[in-house]
């Protein structure tokens, strides 16, 4: 019997004697990290449009842009998290 995705990178972690909460939990965060990353993105690619179409950068540049800095210290904490958990 094959064993799904899921099961198959859980027994790794595992086996290093970590439980499936912590798992779950940043899977569920790397998750939501990624819908934002694609939000952050879509209004990017918006954005982009509009400075081309009318040779001046949109006002709501700069706040984009501060979101995408949170979401990517998110990431690097997160990324963080998971090489702890994996010694």
């Amino acid at each position: 019997m094959e064993r799904s995705s899921s099961t198959h990178y859980r027994q790794p972690l595992a086996q290093r004697g970590l439980g499936q909460q912590p798992t779950a939990e940043l899977c569920e965060e790397l998750r939501g990290i990624a819908r934002q990353l694609n939000r952050i993105g879509v209004n990017l690619n918006q954005l982009a449009r509009i400075a081309n179409a009318t040779g001046q950068l949109p006002c709501e540049l700069p706040a984009a842009l501060s979101y995408l800095e949170n979401v990517l210290r998110r990431v690097d904490a997160s990324s963080v998290e998971i090489g702890r958990l994996l010694r």
